[in-house]
């Protein structure tokens, strides 16, 4: 009888293992596709089960000619170690990329890769004519520099207008140090674009560990929130409440 079990459990392992292979298949000559639908979808799919055997595949998809297929090739890239640096070297076109967001989405897997070989390549991406890209730039400096980007941050946000592009700065800035950059982030919490109120609330939520940064913004959300009128951006600063009230309360 345990014979039997363990033959048929080998089995059942066996049929589950060929069925990934050709469910990873299947996604992979889907990239192929006519259906723009179809290959945005497999692109997406073969990030989230990140078999490195899909890296070729997803690479080529980089070239793309549908933007949301390089956005989502861009995405499930970013989930795999890069051993040989041949993931960063093939994101390094697409920074100049006609679509906004596959632009966004460059800058953010640079950073979450972690290489300080993108760092030259981002500090040109900070002239690009898009805020929302120059935002997404800047946070990644600020999670792979060092003082040098400190001060070259410093320098670039003199001439910077864009409050969403200032979001990301400030970000940056306080990630490399400057504590004083979270008042002026927070600061930004006030700014007439609602969806600005709920990035700054999002960001802050996000980079702040700090048990002394987390009590300045506690005590400055009740005044962000006086005479808030959206209820996403209320949403936005409660959740960031909880976090830190949950911290604060695993500390003790």
């Amino acid at each position: 009888m345990k014979n039997e079990l363990g033959h048929r459990g080998a089995k059942t392992r066996e049929s589950a293992t060929l069925a990934k292979v050709g469910a990873l298949q299947g996604a992979m000559k889907q990239l192929s596709s006519g259906n723009t639908l179809q290959r945005a979808s497999a692109a997406a799919w073969l990030g989230q089960h990140r078999s490195r055997t899909a890296i070729p595949s997803l690479l080529k998809s980089l070239r793309d000619t549908n933007g949301e297929v390089r956005m989502r090739a861009v995405e499930s890239l970013r989930m795999f170690p890069d051993d040989n640096g041949t993931i960063l070297l093939s994101l390094r076109p697409l920074l100049r990329d006609r679509e906004e967001l596959v632009r966004i989405e460059v800058a953010f897997a640079m950073g979450a890769i972690g290489s300080n070989k993108a760092l030259p390549w981002l500090r040109s991406a900070l002239k690009d004519r898009s805020p929302l890209v120059r935002s997404y730039v800047a946070g990644a400096l600020g999670i792979l520099g060092d003082r040098f980007e400190r001060v070259f941050l410093l320098k670039l946000l003199a001439s910077e207008r864009s409050a969403t592009a200032m979001i990301g700065y400030f970000s940056a800035l306080y990630n490399l140090g400057i504590r004083g950059a979270l008042v002026c982030l927070v600061g930004l919490g006030k700014t007439a674009d609602y969806r600005l109120r709920i990035s700054v609330a999002n960001n802050v939520r996000n980079i702040v560990e700090d048990g002394e940064d987390r009590k300045l913004v506690l005590s400055a959300i009740p005044l962000l929130l006086a005479n808030e009128t959206e209820a996403s951006v209320r949403d936005a600063w409660n959740l960031c409440r909880r976090k830190f009230i949950l911290r604060r309360s695993r500390s003790k």
